[in-house]
C-alpha cells in the first residue's frame, strides 16, 4: 500500500508540474521520443472498463485459463471492482464489488494467489476468496482486533497472512498461517514483533526458502517506523518453520518502508533498499555485497528480477542496471529506461514494462541493456497507471489505456 501511495503522489506531481531534467539523464530536454524508435501494435481488441471518468487505478491483470481479470480503482467514487474478460475477444464475462467494507485500494497492492479456480485477495480488513469461474464471494474472512497486512502469501497449501493491530497504534504485527481452506480459514501465530521506544512494527510478505536440511525458512521485512518524527529501521528475518525458531537476523539496512519484495536465487536472497540492492548469503545471514547508486538515484517505487547471471534494476530516476549475482558489478548502464516504472516482464530474452505517464511499452534487451523498438498503443492516455501482464505462449500484452482495457500483440509481424 505504501508503494502504490508513492505512485499516487508521483502521479499528482507529474500532472501538476514540469520535470526537473536529472543530470544523469540523457534526455534532458525532455523532447518526445523519435518516432523511428517507436513501432505501432496490433491491439487485438479494446473493451471499455468505466466510460464516466478517466480518474480510475488498475492493479496488474492476472490470467486464469483463456480469461484475464482486472482490478479496476474509481478515484472520484474510491470504488474497486473486479472485471473478468475473455482473453481471445476482450467480452466482459462478470464483474464483482460485494466488498463488506470500502476497499480502499488495499485488494490492489496484494499479491495475486489463485489455487485452482480460487481468487485469493486481501483488503487488509477481509481476506477473500472468488470462484473464478462464478464470479461469486466463496468465503470471506474479516480481520480480528483491527487490520491485516497488504499482502497475502500462498507455498504449497499454505497461506500467510499478517495481523495487526492498528487502533489506537500499531502495537503489534503477527505473521500468521492457515491451510488452504475450503471455506473460513483458521490462523495460526508463527511470529509476532512489538512495539519498541515508540516505533510501531511492520512485517513484509514472506518468501519461502528450503535450507540444505530441506527445512522451510520463511525470509520477510521487519521494520519500526516511528509516525511522530518519520524515522524507521528495518531488517531481514530468517524464521525456520520445522524448528519454529528464528534462524538469523540481518538489522539496519538502508530499506525503505515501501520496498517488500525478497527474490531468492539457490542460497542468495536480492532485495532493494531506498537506493541499495543487497544480497544475502541465506547460509550465512550475512551481507555479501552492497551495491549503492548514486544520487538522485532512489528505488523507493523500483522493482527488480533475477535473470541468469544478473539482477535487473530499474531505478526511479530512468536508468536501468544489470548487476553480477556473484559481486554486484555493473555489467550494463543504460539511461532513459523510464522513471516509476512498472513490473518486469521477460518474453523471448526481451524485458517488456510500463512507466508511469508513457504512451508505450518499453522494450530493453537484458544481456546488452539496448532499448529496442517501443510497442506504442493509440489508445493510450499520457498520464495512465497501466501495469501489464504477458502471455508467454501467445505473445499477448494485457494492460490498460485510459478508460480501456486492451490486448496488445507483441509477435514481430
Amino acid at each position: 500500500m505504501l508503494r502504490f501511495s508513492c505512485l499516487l503522489l508521483l502521479l499528482s506531481l507529474f500532472m501538476n508540474c514540469k520535470k526537473v531534467p536529472s543530470e544523469l539523464s540523457t534526455n534532458e530536454d525532455q523532447t518526445p521520443f523519435p518516432q523511428d524508435t517507436c513501432v505501432a501494435s496490433t491491439v487485438l481488441w479494446k473493451t471499455i472498463l468505466t466510460p464516466d471518468t478517466s480518474d480510475f487505478f488498475t492493479d496488474k491483470p492476472v490470467l486464469y485459463k483463456d480469461q484475464v481479470l482486472f482490478t479496476v480503482w474509481r478515484d472520484f467514487d474510491q470504488s474497486e471492482k473486479l472485471f473478468m474478460l475473455d482473453a481471445a475477444t476482450g467480452e466482459i464475462k462478470w464483474e464483482w464489488s460485494d466488498y463488506i467494507y470500502h476497499p480502499s485500494l488495499y485488494s490492489s497492492t496484494g499479491q495475486h494467489i489463485i489455487r485452482d479456480n480460487i481468487y485469493y485477495f486481501t483488503t487488509q480488513y477481509e481476506v477473500y476468496a472468488i470462484d473464478l469461474d462464478l464470479g461469486a464471494t466463496k468465503w470471506v474472512y474479516t480481520v480480528p482486533e483491527g487490520t491485516g497486512e497488504v499482502y497475502l502469501t500462498l507455498h504449497e497449501d499454505w497461506l500467510f497472512h499478517g495481523h495487526v493491530k492498528k487502533y489506537p497504534a500499531n502495537t503489534h504485527s503477527h505473521l500468521v498461517v492457515a491451510p488452504l481452506p475450503a471455506q473460513r480459514p483458521q490462523w495460526d501465530t508463527l511470529y509476532s514483533t512489538y512495539i519498541q521506544d515508540g516505533y510501531s512494527p511492520y512485517m513484509g510478505p514472506p518468501v519461502v526458502w528450503e535450507n540444505p536440511d530441506q527445512e522451510q525458512v520463511l525470509l520477510f521485512k521487519e521494520s519500526h517506523y516511528n509516525f511522530s518524527n518519520h524515522n524507521s529501521y528495518s531488517g531481514i528475518t530468517a524464521f525456520n518453520m520445522n524448528q519454529k525458531e528464528v534462524s538469523w537476523k540481518i538489522d539496519s539496512f538502508d530499506i525503505s518502508t515501501t520496498v517488500e519484495l525478497i527474490i531468492t536465487k539457490g542460497n542468495l536472497a536480492f532485495f532493494e533498499g531506498y537506493r541499495s540492492v543487497f544480497c544475502v548469503d541465506l547460509l550465512t545471514g550475512t551481507i555479501r555485497w552492497q551495491q549503492e547508486f548514486p544520487r538522485p538515484q532512489t528505488l523507493a517505487s523500483s522493482n527488480i528480477m533475477v535473470l541468469d547471471d544478473r539482477v535487473i534494476v530499474n531505478t526511479d530516476t530512468d536508468d536501468m542496471y544489470a548487476l553480477s549475482i556473484e559481486s554486484g558489478y555493473t555489467i550494463w548502464r543504460s539511461r532513459d529506461s523510464g522513471s516509476t516504472c512498472w513490473d518486469l516482464n521477460e518474453l523471448n530474452g526481451q524485458l517488456y514494462y510500463t512507466c508511469l505517464g508513457e504512451r508505450f511499452i518499453q522494450v530493453v534487451d537484458p544481456y546488452t541493456g539496448e532499448h529496442l523498438p517501443k510497442a506504442c498503443s493509440p489508445f493510450r492516455a499520457p498520464t495512465s497507471i497501466s501495469d501489464l501482464t504477458i502471455h508467454p505462449e501467445k505473445g499477448v500484452a494485457y494492460t490498460v489505456d485510459g478508460f480501456a482495457a486492451v490486448a496488445i500483440s507483441l509477435k514481430e509481424e
